[in-house]
């Protein structure tokens, strides 16, 4: 019985690092997709505002 408890003992011990590695990993992934999104919304104001400028609207170019 001690045997088996031991044994149990460390399977779950794995799982609970596997669950901690995923974790990190998704963490990481936000991080990575929040930093496109802010990026990508950057550059999407600042090409609405280029155009704004450049080509501005009722204007003959």
């Amino acid at each position: 019985m001690r045997a088996e408890t031991i044994r149990l003992r460390k399977e779950i011990n794995k799982m609970d690092v596997a669950v901690k590695k995923k974790k990190k990993v998704v963490k990481l992934e936000k991080k990575k997709l929040n930093r496109c999104l802010t990026e990508n919304l950057l550059l999407s104001v600042t090409e609405h505002l280029l155009r704004g400028i450049l080509f501005p609207p009722g204007g003959n170019y």
